[in-house]
């Protein structure tokens, strides 16, 4: 009687996704459509619009210049994933004065990271532990973090940049705000290297990593810098 508030479809096999991908683009020139699930609903547009697949074998090939990685993850696996980097300079970040918006200690920040960069070192900042007295938002950390991201990528952009933290990521993203990201490998199971398109010419073509704080493995940082074999 009434029209349902959504609608569930389970794919049994691929030759169904024909019949859905016309239903989709079909109501999608009358009303905008939220539409969720896995890489179905892309290939199923994919597909109707005639665009090629590509095929990619996953694989990530080695760093091309100096790397930068933000790891605001305080997840223990994280931690384990910074204690492997051995070719990176590790700047830790105070995560309370970064929190609170410290003006002169992210100046500071920034200024080391950028010279580091410039000097071609491989560079990891991490956030320290919020074990100390003084209560912390995690997002006003992570807010912080994409922030000082942007500000360090202004002045020394660089070919591959990994972020490690799911709120981490998200404020990152909106920080750069790149156009679109393109996949292009699987440095670990559910981490994912993508390319960033954007107006922005320190950000547009820049490889970047994003990944929640308990996934990868714990040779992961290394991976970025190394390459997967």
């Amino acid at each position: 009687a009434a029209a349902p508030q959504a609608v569930l479809m389970d794919v049994v096999r691929e030759p169904q996704l024909g019949s859905i991908d016309r239903l989709l683009w079909r109501r999608a020139q009358t009303a905008p459509q939220l539409c969720v699930g896995a890489s179905s609903v892309a290939q199923a547009l994919i597909d109707h619009w005639g665009l090629p697949r590509r095929r990619h074998d996953g694989r990530v090939a080695p760093a091309r210049g100096p790397l930068l990685v933000l790891a605001g993850s305080l997840s223990p696996l994280t931690a384990r994933q910074v204690a492997a980097a051995r070719s990176y300079l590790h700047v830790p970040l105070d995560a309370h004065r970064l929190a609170r918006g410290d003006a002169a200690h992210i100046r500071q920040t920034i200024d080391d990271l950028v010279r580091a960069l410039q000097a071609g070192r491989h560079v990891l900042a991490h956030t320290t532990p919020l074990d100390a007295p003084g209560g912390v938002a995690h997002g006003d950390l992570a807010a912080q973090c994409g922030r000082l991201l942007r500000s360090v990528l202004m002045e020394a952009p660089v070919s591959r940049l990994g972020v490690a933290g799911g709120d981490t990521s998200s404020h990152a993203l909106q920080a750069l705000a790149p156009t679109s990201l393109e996949w292009l490998g699987r440095p670990a199971p559910g981490v994912a290297l993508c390319r960033a398109h954007a107006e922005a010419p320190w950000l547009d073509g820049t490889e970047v990593m994003l990944k929640g704080g308990q996934m990868g493995d714990d040779n992961l940082f290394e991976t970025l810098v190394t390459g997967s074999r």
